[in-house]
């Protein structure tokens, strides 16, 4: 379900993307201005891999089992393990989310969380 909502908007590309820490939420704006907000957002990174240009996919891609577990590292001595559950195409990077909940055309979805 989830998927195919994100699939209708796979012919935007991500404009802009707000990143709020204090209230764990991460806001896409797509070329049409519509909106895809991530919350419950436990972790994200840029990956320094060149995202793949495929025309047929989405910008955003779901999966529940997660996409690759990610380890953490605080510092030396403290890490954690990230299991993001959304890939996000932004320019020629991708950027990883493990979010709680997705909030997209106006509606919201709990979401799962793979456990760590």
């Amino acid at each position: 379900m989830i998927q195919k909502l994100l699939d209708k908007i796979k012919s935007q590309d991500v404009k802009n993307i707000e990143i709020r820490l204090e209230n764990d939420t991460i806001a896409l704006e797509l070329e049409d201005s519509s909106r895809v907000v991530f919350s419950d957002v436990a972790s994200f990174l840029f990956t320094d891999d060149d995202a793949i240009e495929d025309p047929r996919m989405s910008p955003i891609i779901y999966e529940a089992g997660g996409v690759d577990a990610v380890i953490l590292r605080l510092n030396e001595d403290e890490g954690g393990l990230s299991v993001p559950n959304f890939s996000v195409i932004y320019k020629d990077k991708s950027m990883l989310i493990e979010a709680g909940s997705l909030e997209i055309f106006g509606s919201r979805f709990n979401l799962e969380r793979v456990t760590h």
